[in-house]
């Protein structure tokens, strides 16, 4: 009996540490994907946000690798013990997806960009840097062209301020249920001094009656 109650409890510490280990990758992940939209917002769209002609500036990016910093359900199967665990679950799985859909938007934009937009406007003669009016770059790039770059780019925008959201809200419903599950503060925790407009719910002038042809070219 006495040996049985000893493994019992070394079973029991073992998976005690392998959901440790589970909730700091959870909350890694958290990290590591929310720096992903902070940097897509700060280098490429927060420089251009009040930019007209953004849906041109705003260059082609690398495409993204959808695979990495995600978790899978049997990395977090520790969250399935209680009905809290199972809520965080469900949180994480909505914040990941959505972070998945954003990376999925940004590849297809930047395939338009690239495929479609630069080639258009290189044949068209019109130089990076000049004043042109909307006419002038729907006639270079074609009507389809245009409106798609348009709707993919102010949709590639939401995206990140909603999976922005979606990730921070998740972070912090996840650390307040892992300490308060395990016990003492060494699980990971941090700060965003600056969200380069990510937070920012006010309406915008997207106005491109004249706008600067700005084009970045990979």
């Amino acid at each position: 009996m006495l040996a049985y109650m000893l493994q019992r409890r070394f079973q029991r510490n073992i998976e005690q540490k392998k959901a440790k280990v589970a909730a700091h990758r959870l909350i890694f992940a958290l990290l590591q994907q929310t720096n992903t939209i902070i940097l897509i917002q700060r280098d490429y769209v927060f420089p251009e946000l009040k930019n007209s002609g953004r849906f041109l500036s705003i260059p082609a990016l690398a495409p993204f690798n959808l695979e990495k910093n995600t978790l899978q359900s049997s990395d977090l199967l520790f969250l399935l013990d209680d009905k809290a665990g199972r809520g965080i679950l469900h949180c994480f799985y909505m914040a990941q997806e959505n972070y998945i859909e954003t990376l999925t938007q940004w590849n297809a934009r930047s395939t338009l960009h690239l495929e479609k937009a630069q080639p258009a406007l290189a044949a068209s003669g019109l130089v990076s840097g000049a004043d042109v009016t909307e006419k002038q770059i729907e006639e270079a790039l074609g009507a389809h062209v245009y409106g798609a770059l348009i709707n993919v780019t102010d949709n590639c925008i939401l995206s990140l301020r909603r999976t922005f959201r979606l990730l921070t809200d998740t972070r912090n419903k996840s650390r307040a249920y892992i300490v308060d599950r395990f016990g003492g503060d060494d699980f990971m925790d941090f700060s965003i001094p600056d969200t380069y407009g990510l937070d920012d719910e006010s309406r915008e002038d997207n106005s491109r009656v004249k706008m600067t042809l700005s084009v970045h070219r990979e």
